[in-house]
């Protein structure tokens, strides 16, 4: 099972916390506790139980955010009271409920997570990481980083090309102290990589060193292939030398992480590690908004991620600028100079060349309702912030050549 539908799981679990015909798939209920998987209801006592272990001490203060994620998980699973009565005891508006409660489900995931149990690696002598840390202890604080990083930095995805490049000049350094020529084929040009540059350039690079360090002598070439849905990275070494039974578990619980995975194939003139990554492409952004300074904080949202943001503050040219952009998406403001945004959205929802381009509106005027019943696939209350707006074009993204349909999230799902 991978995190992210182990965070699923969990949130399917909690959802059915008291409900005597629930069950939880095994898999859920081996990470959640191996001794108990097979015992029929014992993974209630042990959710219960997970979010017990979540109160954080005396010497926390008592408005630290942990002890506002416990609280949340209390009230809300525990004792089941409802969103209104949490966020009142809280002391917080039922909107920012919502959005606690999302990241306190997520820390408590990350939580179950990090303590199951790993298998050791096949042919490890000992239970020994990085600077001498035991390897459990090691591989824990590696997925703890790797979550926050993607957590801080949501949506950021990496230009193979350029992260190759960066590499480069360490990867030879790290070559010549054995003697080994490094060298790059042309990457495929314009491809992107849906992850963090920083993660994508650990994995090449822990993938580059695990070789050389077995190697005596030689070359190692690293090329690529892609498409929209993966890239390949290859990165071929010419000597066989020591290199049988290679592993790597960090490459391995970062693959697992990012739904990637990798194959090690050693013969006897070469050794090939073939990594498979999400790919991802680009997606073009009309923003049909007035407020320049508007359009240059949407810009500075989505810089270093797939989407591309072009700009429009007529609604009158809004039909020829779709011709020549060809939006993926669409970023429409109500309270436009020339033309009402509600006549906007009904002529793109009903247009047959624009309504399968997903619209979201985009506006201080607060009519989510209204939007959902003329075609916006999305509502957005000005004024907006990254998270939401990231996530807005994510999910839009995924509707994106399909008739318009509302997405209903927690987080659009509140009258606004």
């Amino acid at each position: 099972m991978k995190r992210t539908s182990f965070e699923q799981s969990l949130r399917d679990a909690l959802l059915h916390l008291y409900d005597p015909s629930y069950q939880p798939d095994e898999i859920f209920c081996e990470v959640l506790n191996p001794q108990d998987r097979h015992h029929g209801k014992a993974w209630i006592a042990s959710l219960r139980q997970a979010i017990v272990e979540m109160e954080p001490g005396e010497d926390v203060p008592a408005n630290a955010r942990s002890w506002r994620f416990y609280h949340i998980l209390d009230y809300r699973y525990v004792h089941r009271l409802t969103q209104e009565e949490t966020a009142r005891h809280l002391g917080i508006t039922p909107r920012h409920l919502r959005r606690e409660q999302q990241e306190a489900i997520k820390t408590l995931a990350q939580q179950l997570w990090n303590r199951r149990s790993l298998p050791q690696t096949p042919g490890k002598s000992s239970g020994v990481g990085a600077d001498g840390e035991p390897e459990n202890a090691w591989l824990q604080q590696m997925r703890e980083e790797v979550a926050t990083l993607r957590r801080n930095a949501p949506a950021i995805v990496s230009p193979l090309g350029e992260v190759i490049a960066g590499i480069q000049p360490l990867a030879e350094v790290l070559a010549a102290q054995h003697a080994i020529r490094f060298q790059v084929t042309e990457p495929v040009a314009d491809a992107m990589v849906a992850l963090h540059p920083t993660i994508l350039r650990q994995l090449l690079l822990t993938a580059i060193e695990l070789l050389v360090q077995h190697m005596d002598g030689g070359e190692i070439n690293l090329e690529a292939e892609a498409s929209e849905e993966q890239i390949g990275v290859f990165i071929r070494a010419s000597s066989s030398c020591h290199l049988l039974n290679l592993t790597s578990e960090f490459i391995r619980e970062l693959m697992d992480d990012i739904g990637g995975h990798f194959i090690i194939e050693s013969g006897q003139t070469e050794t090939v590690i073939r990594m498979f990554v999400p790919g991802v492409r680009k997606m073009r952004v009309l923003v049909v908004d007035d407020n320049a300074d508007l359009v240059h904080l949407y810009q500075r949202y989505v810089a270093r991620t797939r989407f591309e943001i072009a700009s429009l503050s007529s609604g009158l040219d809004l039909f020829p600028t779709i011709e020549a952009v060809r939006p993926d998406i669409i970023v429409l403001d109500v309270m436009l100079p020339d033309m009402d945004g509600w006549e906007l959205l009904t002529y793109l929802h009903t247009h047959p060349d624009t309504r399968t381009i997903p619209v979201i509106v985009c506006s201080v005027i607060r009519r989510k309702e209204l939007a959902r019943a003329l075609g916006a696939s999305y509502y957005l209350a000005k004024p907006v912030r990254r998270q939401a707006f990231i996530e807005a074009l994510e999910l839009a993204s995924r509707r994106q050549g399909e008739e318009a349909l509302w997405i209903e999230t927690e987080s659009n799902s509140s009258i606004v």
